[in-house]
């Protein structure tokens, strides 16, 4: 309303200077409500303590198998107590300390254990799990042993769609469990599935100390892969049509096609809050070269930002939805600076007549040339930020990068990819795509073994302030 009257009556800087700020306000006042909320009566957290309950909930969420347990998001709905069943309020995460469990979304299920307040960070900077649950609106707790502990009632609850998408990865899931030797089976599930349960703790080490960690999780380096992948494909195929070219805009049509393949990525990719926010993203700059607006990306950044943060304020604070911005947000910022300033070192070479490289040369370097400093404003713009939270930072990252984004990044995903959209089509051209997938796999855990052995490959630093 404000900002209204404002442009109203003409004052257009007030506006300006209002919006932001009220923004922040509507932010704090939401983050505010999460972390510090008025809990009802009948809340489980009123539950938390050494006393056993025997507990009714729905999956509201899709199991998440970890190397040793399996995470599940309950929705507590009813608590058995002397004088009978009453209902209760509040999402639980329940951990169950093995992988043998057939449970999905939308069951219903009924157990007996305690439920815990989740810790609070006791020490200055160490890791608050508490705020982490909070913001997933999480605020108690629960474990069992065995799944045989886990009751199902009843099956099919909750949304429809989601159903639809969860028998979908079933089916996916069941054929990469069946065709995919171990070692790859866990890395092609955590690439298409968002599923990283199956990898070991020594290649997801190794993944560590090579920089390399980030090809494992669904994010928007996955997803703008996969556009650019079908757009340039889209584009290629126009271009030996001449007579679609008079009727159609190749740019425009491109980016239209590779909306397709996203989408369905995204719902291969169980929905997930990271892959819906890069595919929000990802959108949005597709959208920006459909409305002729290709030049304004950092419009088109902000605009999926801005989305994104209605929806969710406290996406804000999730590490990667601030590592995925600030890596485009660099490669935006610096490649142009980049490329201008390699630009004048070109032109000082043109100048001697020996120093030219033939065409299949140019091509080359400048695939490498463009890869290398992609990589390179990545990791710069996220540097600090992988410090602060990690506190280890890879040396071999540049080299490791150049080399493993596009053969794991766009190769193996867009090969899983396929082989997933296949598993639905022909079981023996999955099969075929599955075992030329495995191959490059093979070669790319090669290449991470080999740069996770570099002396001084890693180095753990102290978290820097603020300031630093």
């Amino acid at each position: 309303l404000a900002i209204l009257i404002c442009r109203v009556s003409g004052r257009r800087r007030t506006a300006l200077a209002l919006s932001p700020v009220i923004f922040v306000l509507f932010g704090l006042l939401y983050i505010g409500r999460i972390l510090y909320p008025s809990f009802p009566p009948q809340h489980l957290v009123h539950f938390a303590g050494e006393r056993k309950y025997h507990i009714e909930g729905v999956l509201y969420r899709p199991p998440e198998p970890m190397p040793d347990r399996t995470r599940l998001y309950v929705r507590g709905e009813k608590i058995y107590l002397d004088e009978g069943n009453f209902p209760v309020a509040g999402n639980i995460l329940l951990t169950v300390k093995d992988r043998k469990n057939d449970l999905r979304y939308g069951d219903r299920v009924r157990f007996i254990s305690r439920l815990y307040l989740p810790r609070p960070a006791t020490n200055p900077g160490a890791f608050d799990y508490r705020r982490f649950l909070a913001l997933q609106e999480i605020w108690v707790t629960s474990y069992v042993n065995e799944a045989s502990e886990i009751v199902r009632m009843a099956e099919g609850e909750g949304n429809l769609l989601f159903h639809w998408v969860e028998k979908g990865r079933e089916k996916i899931r069941i054929f990469f469990d069946g065709n995919a030797p171990l070692e790859a089976r866990g890395i092609i599930k955590a690439l298409v599935l968002g599923e990283r349960g199956d990898i070991e703790r020594a290649v997801n080490e190794k993944f560590v100390i090579s920089g390399v960690s980030h090809i494992l999780s669904i994010s928007g380096l996955h997803v703008a892969l996969v556009a650019a992948f079908f757009f340039g494909a889209t584009r290629l195929i126009l271009k030996l049509f001449p007579s679609l070219l008079l009727r159609l805009n190749l740019n425009k049509t491109s980016a239209l096609v590779a909306v397709v393949p996203v989408i369905f990525y995204t719902f291969i990719a169980g929905l997930g809050v990271a892959a819906v926010r890069s595919t929000i993203m990802t959108i949005s700059f597709l959208l920006a070269l459909l409305l002729d607006r290709e030049k304004d990306l950092y419009d088109a950044l902000f605009v999926a930002a801005f989305l994104i943060l209605i929806v969710t304020p406290a996406a804000l604070f999730d590490i990667s939805f601030q590592l995925s911005f600030l890596a485009v947000l660099a490669i935006l910022y610096l490649i142009p600076r980049f490329t201008e300033y390699f630009s004048a070192l070109k032109i000082g070479s043109e100048k001697i007549p020996e120093l030219e490289p033939s065409r299949w040369k140019k091509k080359a370097l400048s695939y490498l040339g463009a890869s290398l400093l992609t990589s390179a404003a990545a990791i710069l713009g996220t540097g600090p930020l992988v410090v602060f939270y990690f506190n280890r930072i890879s040396l071999v990252g540049f080299l490791s990068n150049l080399l493993l984004v596009p053969l794991m990044g766009l190769a193996n995903t867009l090969l899983s990819l396929l082989t997933s959209l296949f598993v639905f089509i022909s079981h023996p051209l999955a099969q075929i795509l599955m075992t030329v997938n495995v191959f490059l796999l093979n070669i790319s855990l090669v290449l991470v073994d080999f740069f996770s052995r570099f002396p001084g490959a890693s180095k753990r630093v102290a978290t820097p302030t603020i300031p630093e």
